[in-house]
């Protein structure tokens, strides 16, 4: 349980990575996501606000949405004071990461410093955060009568963090 109802196991990726945002003094997040109505992007954008942090989301434009989808989370992402920039579909590694830090020393320059949060929270921070869920099942005996642990994966962050805490455990 997150605490949350914006969007379950993103808030938890989230606490990590912005406690690690705070810790390096910076000011603004960036992040990117798979499309326009990422629950990452919504939820980064809500926490970023609720933290007094700038935030910068990069949200990838697919041909099939539709025309009611392109738009179904953009409002929020705006009515929190997100910048959103819309980009084409590019790989993090070949293509978006390099494009937003870019943009983000251009905001070096003008005195930000900015954050970057890699596609749907899944990095060593987002990881970590789930190495944590795992140890808190453990210790809530959440797991004494399952064999099994569903996960649905998009980015793999949860997922890795759990598999690799059961291995460990």
């Amino acid at each position: 349980m997150t605490g949350s109802t914006l969007s379950g196991n993103k808030v938890r990726k989230l606490e990590f990575s912005l406690a690690d945002t705070l810790d390096k003094k910076c000011d603004t997040i960036f992040t990117s996501c798979g499309g326009i109505q990422s629950n990452h992007c919504k939820s980064t954008a809500v926490a970023a606000r609720q933290l007094g942090l700038d935030c910068y989301l990069f949200l990838r434009m697919v041909e099939r949405q539709s025309t009611e989808s392109k738009g179904l989370r953009k409002p929020l992402n705006k009515l929190v004071g997100s910048q959103i920039i819309v980009v084409p579909q590019l790989q993090y590694k070949s293509g978006l990461k390099q494009m937003m830090e870019k943009i983000s020393e251009k905001l070096k320059e003008q005195g930000s410093s900015a954050y970057l949060i890699e596609v749907g929270g899944s990095s060593y921070m987002g990881m970590c955060s789930y190495l944590a869920a795992f140890q808190e099942m453990i210790d809530q005996n959440v797991l004494e009568n399952f064999d099994d642990i569903v996960v649905t994966v998009g980015s793999g962050g949860s997922a890795s963090g759990i598999a690799i805490d059961n291995y460990l455990t």
